[in-house]
């Protein structure tokens, strides 16, 4: 779709009328079109992410490399909770700056590289500058300050024993889940009684709204009965 709202201007007004595209340029919309084939293709090796925040690490911190543990706990400390974000835990900063990987919402493997991550820069070469392609990005501060280390939702902050119970993963998650849903809603997201209980153990978000009651099966084949003009039903 992305690809035939660029090149395709009376599709893209049909169904993204919000969107003005007419002062972009002929070769920008090459480009566009370039990127969003890129990100369509199957073909991992095409942004090798690992290979790419390996090197950028390595470079990032030349003899520190090998004692990288050290260097990732001062900036955390120094850094970070110097300025106020100490929700964000050892782990998951840990983590993030040894592979990259932030969120982590179910156990398994995650190797499928997030395309949209890449970008073009001129490097230079012995042949000269050429255009590269590869991760440009940060490598030492971290996605949680965006939306992991403030909330509305007070319970989500609650320490024991000098410690936050809930991670900055599990405050990204209820932010952009209550961002998403009072843009489409227009109402307020919250915690229910409920899902306060059960967040004590997994931070487990739902909308707090009236319950609706499902038809029973035998609602549904006396509504069935009826429609059919019989008043007969049979109990399973």
């Amino acid at each position: 779709m992305f690809i035939r709202c660029v090149t395709d201007p009376e599709y893209q007004q049909s169904i993204l009328p919000q969107l003005n595209m007419s002062s972009i340029k002929f070769k920008e919309r090459d480009e566009l079109e370039y990127i969003f084939k890129f990100w369509q293709s199957p073909e991992p090796k095409l942004f090798p992410i690992d290979r790419y925040w390996d090197v950028k690490n390595r470079q990032y911190l030349g003899r520190r490399y090998d004692s990288r543990r050290g260097a990732y706990d001062w900036d955390l400390n120094m850094k970070l909770h110097e300025h106020g974000a100490v929700i964000i835990n050892a782990i998951e900063y840990n983590r993030w700056r040894e592979n990259g990987v932030a969120f982590m919402i179910r156990e398994g493997i995650y190797d499928v590289p997030n395309k949209t991550l890449a970008s073009h820069m001129s490097v230079t070469q012995r042949c000269g500058k050429v255009r590269a392609r590869g991760y440009w990005g940060d490598i030492t501060t971290s996605p949680y300050i965006a939306y992991g280390i403030e909330t509305e939702e007070k319970s989500l902050l609650k320490t024991s024993n000098g410690v936050h119970t809930k991670t900055a993963q599990d405050l990204s998650k209820f932010n952009i889940t209550s961002m998403f849903h009072e843009l489409v809603t227009g109402q307020k997201y919250s915690l229910s009684a409920l899902s306060k209980d059960e967040a004590e153990g997994n931070s487990a978000c739902t909308v707090s709204a009236s319950p609706i009651t499902e038809p029973t099966i035998h609602e549904e084949e006396e509504t069935s009965a009826k429609k059919n003009g019989s008043t007969d039903c049979e109990d399973f």
